[in-house]
C-alpha cells in the first residue's frame, strides 16, 4: 500500500511540474527580414542581482540549449514559466548564432515567457544584427563538405543544362540549348530570333529623361518649355476636386487666354460649353454666365452683313413649353467692396467690348458691334422673349450716383466723314406682330418720383402723332406757359426761363369763369411775355407759347 502511495505522489509531482512549463516558439530574422536559418544557441535565465533562481523552492538550471533551428530560422523550446520562478523579475536572454558560426547576437532580458505557450519571434528578432549579403551567382550549399565533380554530375537531370565543378565548391551552369528569343516593334533583336548570341535594342524609344525647369508649384499647370522639359505657368490654378481652371494675367498688358481659329475656313466652334440638346432639355432654371448655355459661333457664311459677333451665346427652347424666360446672353458685373483697386474710383464692366467690328474697304450693308437674338422656334408660350435683357441692382450699403440697366453713349467720330445720323439708340421696326413699338416703357411706380422718359438739353422730335394719356406739364413756371394779373389796368407781364429764337405763337386767355376783359392779345420780347386787354380789369390771365418754329 505504501508503495502505491509513493508512486501516485511522484506522478502528481511530474504533472504539476509539466503544467508549470511554457512552450516557446520563435522565427528569428534580421532587420531586413532575412531568416537566421539553421541557427544554433541557447537561452539563459537571468535574475535581479544575479540571484540564483529556484522553482518551487528547489534550485534549477540557468542554461537551456536550442536543439537547432530549421531552414526558416524557426525553433521550439520548453522553458520554465517565469511566474513560477523566484525571485520575481527574472527573464530569459537568448544567444543566437547563424549557420556561419560567426554572425551572432544576444537579446536583452525577455520577461514574457509565461502560460502554456508563447511566440517570441518579434521579441528575439528585435535584437538581431544584419546577416552577411548573399553571394552573387549560383552557390550550391556544401554543408561542410566540398562539392566534387561527381556531386555536380548527379544534378544533371534537366534538358539542355550543363553543370561543372571547380573542385573548390564553385559550380558553373551553362544553357546548352537556349530558347529562341524573338521580338516585335518597337523592340528590335538581331538576329531575329536570337538562338545563341545577339543584341536587343529599341531605336525608336525615347531614352532621354524628362526634366523640370525650376519648381512646379502645387495646383499650377505645367507646360513643355523644351524637349522633355516641364516648366511652371505662373498665375495658373487647377482645382483637382472641382476641375475649375483659373488663368491670371501677369501684367495689365497680358492676355491670359487666346483662342485662334485654324484657318480662314474654320467651321467648327472655337469654344463649346454644354450639350445643345440633352443638357438643357426640360430644365426649369435660367442658365447664367458668359458661356452658360451652348457655344460661341463664328460667322463664316458670305453675307452682306459684316458682323463682329453673331450669337455670342445662343439659348434655344425646343422642348419645354412652360419656360418662363430664355436668355440669349447673360452678363453680370458685381462690386463687392470697391469699384476699382485704386484712388479716384473707376469703371467696373461685366463685359467690355462684347464685340468689335471693323470695316476697311468696300461697301458693307451693316456693321454690328454686337447682335443679340432671341428665337421662339417651337410651339408653346414664352412670357418674355427678349433679345437683350439688362438690369442694375444696388443691394449693399454703397452709393451709385447713376444706376442704369443700359448706358448708351453718343457715337464718337474720330476721323473720316461724319455719319449722316448719330444715334445713341436706334430701333428698327420688324413686321409680323399685332402691335409694334419702337420704344415701350412699362409703368414706372417703384420710387416716390418716377419718370417714364426724362431728357436733358437737346431737342425732342416726333415724326408722327403724339398721343397723350395724361397732362402736359412744365418743369417750372414760364417754360412754355405762365400767368400774370392786371390791377385795374389793360396789361400785365411774366418772364420765361428761356427765350425763343424766333417770335413764338402766343395764346392768351382769362383764368376766370367771368369774362370782363374784352378782347385780349399777347406779345413776346426776349424772355418777357406781355398780355394786353382792350378793357381795363383786375383779372388773372394765362398765356401758352408755341415755337414758330422755335
Amino acid at each position: 500500500m505504501r508503495r502505491y502511495l509513493i508512486l501516485a505522489l511522484a506522478i502528481f509531482a511530474a504533472q504539476s511540474c509539466y503544467a508549470q512549463q511554457t512552450t516557446v516558439t520563435a522565427t528569428v530574422t534580421d532587420p531586413s527580414s532575412h531568416p537566421y536559418y539553421f541557427l544554433t544557441g541557447y537561452a539563459s535565465l537571468v535574475c535581479p542581482g544575479n540571484q540564483a533562481p529556484t522553482f518551487n523552492g528547489y534550485s534549477m538550471p540557468r542554461t537551456f540549449v536550442i536543439t537547432g533551428g530549421d531552414g526558416n530560422g524557426t525553433f521550439t523550446q520548453v522553458l520554465y514559466d517565469l511566474n513560477q520562478i523566484a525571485p520575481s523579475g527574472c527573464g530569459y536572454q537568448w544567444h543566437i548564432t547563424w549557420k556561419d558560426g560567426v554572425t551572432s547576437f544576444i537579446t536583452g532580458s525577455i520577461t514574457s515567457v509565461t502560460g502554456s505557450s508563447v511566440n517570441e519571434s518579434a521579441a528575439i528578432s528585435a535584437f538581431s544584427v544584419p546577416l552577411p549579403p548573399p553571394p552573387t551567382g549560383i552557390l550550391l550549399e556544401t554543408n561542410g563538405t566540398t562539392n566534387t565533380v561527381q556531386s555536380t554530375l548527379n544534378l544533371l537531370n534537366g534538358t539542355g543544362i550543363s553543370l561543372s565543378a571547380d573542385g573548390s565548391g564553385g559550380v558553373t551552369i551553362t544553357n546548352v540549348n537556349p530558347v529562341n528569343l524573338s521580338a516585335t516593334s518597337p523592340i528590335v533583336v538581331s538576329p531575329n530570333p536570337i538562338t545563341s548570341t545577339g543584341t536587343v535594342s529599341c531605336p525608336t524609344c525615347n531614352t532621354s529623361s524628362a526634366t523640370i525647369a525650376g519648381t512646379i508649384t502645387s495646383t499650377h499647370i505645367p507646360y513643355a518649355s523644351g524637349g522633355n522639359t516641364l516648366s511652371d505657368i505662373i498665375g495658373s490654378s487647377v482645382n483637382g476636386g472641382t476641375g475649375a481652371i483659373t488663368l491670371t494675367a501677369s501684367a495689365d498688358t497680358t492676355t491670359p487666354l487666346t483662342i485662334s481659329k485654324h484657318s480662314s475656313t474654320q467651321s467648327a466652334s472655337l469654344v463649346s460649353v454644354g450639350d445643345p440638346i440633352s443638357g438643357l432639355a426640360g430644365s426649369t432654371s435660367v442658365p447664367t454666365g458668359i458661356f452658360a448655355t451652348q457655344s460661341i459661333h463664328q460667322n463664316t457664311t458670305a453675307s452682306p452683313k459684316d458682323t463682329g459677333v453673331v450669337g455670342i451665346v445662343e439659348a434655344d427652347n425646343g422642348v419645354d413649353s412652360s419656360t418662363n424666360r430664355i436668355n440669349g446672353g447673360y452678363f453680370s458685373a458685381n462690386s463687392l467692396t470697391t469699384l476699382y483697386s485704386g484712388s479716384g474710383g473707376g469703371i467696373l464692366n461685366g463685359v467690355q467690348g462684347i464685340g468689335s467690328a471693323s470695316h476697311t474697304t468696300g461697301t458693307a450693308g451693316q456693321i454690328l458691334g454686337g447682335l443679340f437674338t432671341a428665337n421662339l422656334n417651337a410651339a408653346g408660350a414664352v412670357s418674355d422673349l427678349s433679345g437683350l435683357a439688362a438690369q442694375s441692382e444696388v443691394a449693399g450699403s454703397g452709393l451709385a450716383t447713376i444706376a442704369a440697366a443700359i448706358h448708351i453713349y453718343t457715337p464718337t467720330v474720330t476721323g473720316g466723314t461724319p455719319p449722316t445720323g448719330e444715334y445713341g439708340l436706334y430701333t428698327n421696326a420688324i413686321n409680323g406682330g399685332v402691335s409694334n413699338w419702337g420704344v415701350f416703357v412699362s409703368n414706372q411706380v417703384q420710387d416716390a418720383v418716377h419718370w417714364a422718359i426724362q431728357t436733358g438739353t437737346g431737342k425732342s422730335e416726333f415724326g408722327d402723332q403724339v398721343i397723350l394719356h395724361g397732362h402736359i406739364n412744365q418743369s417750372a413756371t414760364g417754360t412754355i406757359a405762365g400767368t400774370c394779373a392786371m390791377s385795374t389796368g389793360t396789361s400785365c407781364t411774366f418772364s420765361m426761363g428761356v427765350s425763343f429764337t424766333s417770335t413764338p405763337i402766343c395764346i392768351a386767355t382769362q383764368q376766370s369763369a367771368t369774362l370782363t376783359g374784352g378782347a385780349v392779345g399777347c406779345t413776346v420780347s426776349g424772355t418777357t411775355v406781355t398780355i394786353t386787354s382792350a378793357v381795363a380789369n383786375s383779372e388773372t390771365w394765362g398765356a401758352l407759347l408755341i415755337g414758330n418754329p422755335n
